[in-house]
């Protein structure tokens, strides 16, 4: 399941990688690919748990926040309370990532 990690971080997530992807990153490409992370994140055992945890979440709330419809397409519930507070500077650089998809 790393791989879905890797190219989260292709399509915008804050996160970094040594793996260089080619193509634009595309709404519909990070959509299955949240939905992945999301899947992954059922093992809290994996290796950085917290940081990819705190990742989703950013880009889960940069896309609640921001885009809408976009949102509507994903079956999450988002609890933002639960949140740390690292999550809004992750959420800060997420959206800037966002703002670049066509």
């Amino acid at each position: 399941m790393q791989d879905c990690w890797d190219t989260l971080a292709h399509l915008g997530a804050p996160l970094t990688t040594s793996i260089k992807l080619d193509g634009k990153p595309s709404w519909d490409a990070l959509l299955a690919c949240l939905k992945k992370a999301n899947r992954s994140l059922k093992d809290p055992l994996q290796p950085d748990f917290e940081r990819k945890r705190d990742v989703f979440w950013a880009m889960c709330l940069a896309l609640k926040t921001h885009y809408p419809p976009v949102w509507s397409q994903l079956d999450f519930d988002l609890d933002i309370a639960a949140m740390p507070n690292r999550v809004h500077k992750l959420y800060r650089i997420a959206k800037a990532q966002l703002a670049s998809y066509p």
